[in-house]
């Protein structure tokens, strides 16, 4: 977790990569592209087609949580992935949002409760702090002076 352009998801593909020469399958999206992912097989019927995908890999890189929220739907789809996948993968998740704030992406506190505590059964929470890598030498910011 931390400020966008702090380096959460260089370091999460690298990590990613680093899994996958060691021989480990590895699942990376954006969280908005998974919420797609899902709603596109709901449509087509396909949704355990994708759900087997994701739930073989031992690796799962989900950028960018909380950036967009989710319909009840695919939240409960999300909820239904981190519920089967217990212990048979590791999860890593960017986010630039405090998780405090991690309920609002759920339609359903509910609902946002238990994935959250699944999300964060046997973690390790990373916090990024500093500058924007991207920003670095390119904007300053002055302060005005309003008098």
């Amino acid at each position: 977790m931390g400020k966008p352009g702090t380096g959460k998801t260089h370091h999460a593909i690298a990590i990613g990569m680093k899994a996958a020469q060691a021989g480990h399958s590895v699942f990376c999206t954006s969280v908005k592209r998974l919420a797609t992912k899902i709603r596109k097989a709901q449509e087509r019927g396909n949704l355990d087609i994708l759900f087997k995908q994701i739930l073989t890999t031992k690796l799962w890189l989900l950028d960018d949580w909380g950036v967009v929220s989710m319909p009840r739907d695919v939240s409960e789809e999300i909820f239904d992935l981190f519920d089967r996948r217990k212990h048979n993968s590791a999860m890593i998740i960017t986010s630039n949002r405090d998780v405090d704030e991690w309920p609002q992406v759920f339609s359903d506190p509910v609902l946002a409760s238990a994935a959250i505590d699944r999300m964060f059964e046997n973690a390790h929470i990373c916090i990024y702090d500093g500058d924007s890598y991207r920003m670095k030498g390119r904007i300053k910011f002055k302060e005005i002076d309003n008098e």
